[in-house]
This record gives structure tokens, sequence and C-alpha cells, in this order.
């Protein structure tokens, strides 16, 4: 008889091996293409029209010291700054990433830290390296792909307050109508799942399915059926166990707009700079409004009036997606989404439904199918799918924390157009 520590061995290095073949091996970071634009900063490569490429415009830089208004480099970053980003991600050095400067002082409870950098250097004992994804780079900031998407973000921004059920209503829908024109009219370079656009494919991804349904997800807006408590789908409360989840949140009210000037002392909220060089103005829900239906001003920006914060609201527009991201606990979308799938019995193709009981086989091809003695449970039934669906969340981020801080280091939309 094999033992088990030999067959548990085996069935390991088999896995490696699949997971580390050769073709898969990445072990520098020059295999990685890049557009360019952080060597063109390095090199002081001359631009079309004269002058030479500036500070690392094109690259991420928030938290970092900027220039002030009034100075030949403003809003570019320090230039030291910026190498010792590079520094440490060359050394991978963890005292590296600690020296990296700050833009705004440690001791202020205000100043945001880097968001996890070194999360590019993790080796993860299940699936394929994180460095052996090989991306397509993102567009320069001169390509014409380049400024089209910042539209697109930019009209998302200016239309955050309309209803998604706006977009399609041909009496009301103006500043969606400009939108479509201009992105239609405007860029060579197209944005979208179809040209032209209309109201109904603005603002949508471009593959495939992605025209199909409403604009919002119904994984964030249904719940499950509970007749015992007379609970239906539209009342959007998720079977968790014996509790249940809202789908309705707190989200901020409408018109609240912020870095609308370069330097903004009064109101934090509007100071780009301040919130270039690692402000955090935004602040968390106010302790001491017992209602806990504003976000506290401690960070220097007014008070944020939450908008029919004791019941809640669905999500109805993009600064309520916006509002959900702030504070979502990744990955509560996808664990919220199983558990609707889980308790709404859907049928599968070729069998029984993936939930008929409380422990229901997930896939036609799931042995306990064909069993009249067993359910799945700890393999093949709801731990097994819930952890898989955890734990590719953090598979996937540990690859983009990769190409994020690591490969591209691409600048933010709201550091593309100052």
């Amino acid at each position: 008889m094999v033992l088990r520590h030999n067959k548990g061995k085996d069935i390991r290095d088999d896995a490696r091996d699949m997971d580390y073949q050769p073709r898969s091996l990445v072990d520098n970071l020059s295999s990685h293409p890049t557009n360019g634009e952080e060597h063109d900063s390095q090199t002081g490569r001359v631009v079309a029209g004269g002058g030479k490429y500036r500070n690392f415009v094109a690259n991420y830089t928030k938290g970092m010291h900027h220039s002030p208004k009034n100075d030949p480099n403003a809003g570019e970053v320090f230039v030291a700054d910026y190498q010792a980003l590079l520094h440490a991600i060359n050394s991978g050095d963890p005292q590296d990433f600690e020296a990296i400067p700050r833009g705004c002082e440690n001791g202020d409870p205000c100043c945001r830290r880097y968001t996890n950098p070194q999360a590019g250097l993790a080796f993860d004992l299940e699936g394929p390296d994180s460095h052996s994804l090989i991306l397509t780079p993102p567009p320069r900031i001169d390509h014409a792909q380049a400024a089209a998407e910042m539209a697109e973000l930019y009209w998302m921004a200016l239309n955050r307050d309309v209803n998604f059920d706006v977009f399609i209503n041909a009496a009301s829908n103006g500043l969606i109508d400009e939108a479509v024109a201009d992105l239609n009219t405007n860029y060579s370079y197209k944005i979208g799942p179809i040209d032209p656009l209309t109201v109904n494919s603005i603002f949508r991804g471009f593959t495939s399915g992605d025209l199909k349904g409403p604009y919002v997800s119904q994984f964030l807006l249904r719940g499950n059926n509970d007749p015992s408590a007379g609970i239906s789908e539209t009342d959007g409360l998720i079977i968790y166990g014996t509790l249940r989840i809202d789908q309705r949140q707190k989200t901020v009210v409408a018109n609240r707009n912020y870095m609308k000037h370069y330097e903004d002392n009064a109101d934090l909220g509007n100071n780009w700079l301040a919130i270039q060089n690692g402000q955090e103005p935004r602040g968390m829900p106010d302790p001491q409004d017992h209602t806990m239906c504003k976000y506290s001003d401690s960070c220097g920006m007014e008070f944020v009036q939450l908008d029919n914060c004791k019941r809640g609201l669905f999500i109805r527009n993009l600064r309520d997606l916006a509002n959900y991201v702030h504070f979502d606990d990744l990955p509560q979308e996808f664990i919220n989404a199983c558990l609707i799938l889980k308790h709404l019995g859907v049928p599968s193709n070729h069998g029984p439904p993936c939930a008929p009981g409380p422990h229901g086989p997930a896939c036609p091809c799931n042995p306990y199918l064909k069993s009249s003695n067993q359910e799945g449970f700890v393999t093949f039934g709801d731990v097994y799918t819930l952890t898989l669906v955890t734990e590719v969340a953090r598979r996937a981020a540990e690859a983009a924390w990769f190409q994020k801080w690591f490969v591209h280091r691409w600048l933010r939309p709201e550091e593309f157009e100052v």
C-alpha cells in the first residue's frame, strides 16, 4: 500500500510541476513589457515640439511629494521620491519600502500609507506564480486610446448622480446624450462594446455579455425568497445562515464633488495637491453622530450627509457604486453572489439544481450527484465552494498588485488631466 504521506507529496509535486512549467517562468522584471514612458522620464527623452519628457508625469505617484502651484514643475512628483520607490522595487528589501517618502507627515492620522506594494513579492503555495502573467501595457498618455479612456472616465464622473433608470429615458437624459455624442464624435479610438455608442451601451465593458441585462448586476440588488419570514427576492435580503444580508447600503448624497481646485486649504476634499501628497480627507462615519448618518470631518473635509441613511438604498447610480467600493470588504461581492445562487437552487444544464438543499452539489460532474447515501460539504459542497470563491480574490489581487507596483505604475485618472 502506498503510504498516505508519499501519495500526498506526489499530488503536491504534480501540482507544482503543472504550475511551474518552463514556459510560464518569468524571472526578471525586464520580461514584462511596458509602454516606455517611465524610461522616457528617466532618460529625459525629447518630445515632439521640443522640450524633455517631464518628471514621471505618466506614472503612479500618489502619496509622494508633488510640486506646488507656482513651481515650474507644478503637479509633478519629486524625482527623489519616485526614485526611492524604484529602488525598493528593484531591491525587494522591506526596509527600502519603509524608506519611500510620503508627501504628508508620517504622524498625521490623515496621511495615507501606501497600499501593500510588497504584495507583488509574495509567493503562493497554490496556482501559478503572480509574476507569470504578462499583460499588454497600458496606452501612452499621448495615445488616442488613453485620451478616449480618460474622457469616458470624466463623463462617468459628470454623470455620477444620474440614476441608471434615467440613462435610457429620452425625456430626461440630456447629460448622458452629451456623453454619447462626445465619445462618438471627438475621439478616434472607440470606447465600449459597439460602435457607435448608445445610451444602452455607454459605460459598459467590452467583453462578451456586457450588453446583457441592466447596468447594475442583479447580484448587487436582489436577495432570496424566504416565505416563512414573508421575504421575497425583491426585498434584497440574502440568506446567510440564520442571518440576512441587506443589499441596501448607506450611501452619500448627490452633488458633492472633489479635487475641484489645485489647492484649497479650507476644504481638503477640494485640494488636489494635498490629496496627491497623501492626505485622506474622506474620513469614516462620524462616531459622535449616533445615527451614523454623517462622515467625520476629523481629516479636514466638511461633513458629508449620508443619503437616506437609516434605511439605506439600493444602488442607483455611479456615485452609489463608488461608495460601495470605498467601503467594501473584498471579497464580499463574490460571497454574496455565491449565496444568492445557492439559495436560488439555480438548475444546471445536465442535472439537478446546484443547491437543492442546504448542502447541495455545485456541478453536474460532482461525484455526490451519483450517490444516494452521501452529500458534499467539506469536499464538493458549501465549504469547498465558498473557500474557492474567496481564495481566487486574493490570488487575483496578488497578480494585480504585482502589475500595479512592479511593472506598469500607470497614473491615476485625476493625475492625467491636471
